[in-house]
């Protein structure tokens, strides 16, 4: 499927923003500042749609929470 983003500035660091409603179930937002620095943080949570080839990925992303969501943190 699809993915949508918001793109927005702040403080001079461009902002992604992932829009939640996805098949994914990601929600994540990245910072890109100057010189090439980024950080990011945000949870995959699976979903019935999630593709096979993600879900068995899935146990590399560590433990889920007690929500079943996967952190991601860059």
């Amino acid at each position: 499927g699809d993915l949508s983003a918001d793109l927005t500035c702040q403080e001079g660091e461009v902002i992604l923003t992932v829009v939640e409603n996805n098949n994914l179930g990601l929600a994540f937002s990245a910072a890109f500042g100057q010189g090439g620095a980024m950080s990011g943080e945000g949870y995959l949570t699976p979903t019935e749609q999630l593709p096979e080839a993600i879900k068995q990925v899935l146990p590399f992303l560590g433990s889920p929470d007690q929500q079943g969501r996967y952190r991601i943190k860059l």
